[in-house]
């Protein structure tokens, strides 16, 4: 009898919290719960803003919490973010399937300690620690994470995490110097000029193909100085359209320039036009 009152008392507990926030009474609110609402709450804004830049007009949606629209490339970044680094975070710390509103701020601040113990292997296959600036992309989403759960009135607080210094200066690539631009085209020359005629299927028309216009691919973005996209955003990609010559049809040796829409531009503006080097 004693146990039956104790699960009622409970039960009582758990059916009241979620009346007084005008919610079902068998809502979930366990964190791995929200977070899903959350994110697909995103990606349904990202899809409408995306059909939006479609149709010529400016992206408006807005996820709790954040500055800008969401895009579908934000979008696929911040799941990313999530699987990697932010639900393996709340799974270590035994917050996953806990009560979104059970969870202490303090507990939230040791995610800074947590990830900078985390390692992942490059492209080369050697162990990297985390970047700040991946560390401070996985706070941001923790904030937006509750900053959604502010806005269904189921938490009163947003974490506010340390966040680390990028150090960008620091950090930044080598400069490419002319003597290292050379080498890399002689070296990229010489796969499409040579490797072709080896015996395998790296030697095949196909690669040799493909050598070609990587090839052509790098003199393209030396020559004009745009950014290479990542293809991530479809109308910063390259394409034939984008190229066109000088309007002086007396000029034999006729000048192309290469119109770009870059991902920083704003919607309606137009494009940036950058001069083909002969």
């Amino acid at each position: 009898l004693k146990l039956a009152k104790a699960q009622a008392r409970i039960v009582y507990r758990n059916w009241s919290e979620r009346r007084k926030l005008n919610l079902e009474p068998n809502e979930v609110l366990t964190l791995d719960k929200i977070t899903s609402d959350f994110m697909k709450q995103m990606g349904d804004f990202a899809e409408q803003n995306e059909a939006n830049i479609a149709k010529g007009n400016a992206p408006r949606l807005k996820v709790a919490g954040a500055n800008n629209p969401i895009t579908l490339r934000r979008y696929n970044e911040q799941c990313s973010i999530l699987d990697n680094y932010v639900q393996p975070y709340f799974q270590s710390s035994r917050l996953w399937k806990k009560n979104i509103r059970s969870i202490l701020q303090r507990t939230l601040l040791d995610f800074p300690l947590w990830i900078e113990g985390q390692t992942y292997l490059d492209q080369r296959g050697e162990e990297r620690q985390v970047s700040p600036s991946i560390i401070n992309k996985s706070i941001t989403l923790i904030r937006l994470i509750w900053a959604y759960a502010l806005r269904k009135g189921l938490v009163d607080w947003i974490p506010n995490i340390d966040r680390p210094s990028t150090d960008l200066k620091g950090r930044s690539r080598k400069r490419l110097t002319e003597a290292a631009y050379t080498k890399m085209v002689e070296h990229m020359k010489n796969n499409f000029q040579t490797k072709h005629k080896q015996v395998g299927s790296l030697g095949s028309d196909y690669h040799r193909d493909l050598a070609y216009q990587f090839y052509v691919f790098t003199k393209l973005i030396a020559w004009s100085g745009i950014r290479p996209p990542s293809g991530n955003t479809d109308r910063t990609l390259l394409r034939w359209s984008d190229i066109t010559p000088t309007l002086d049809s007396s000029n034999l040796e006729q000048d192309y320039f290469l119109k770009r829409t870059e991902k920083t531009q704003k919607l309606g503006e137009a494009p940036v036009k950058y001069y083909i080097q002969p």
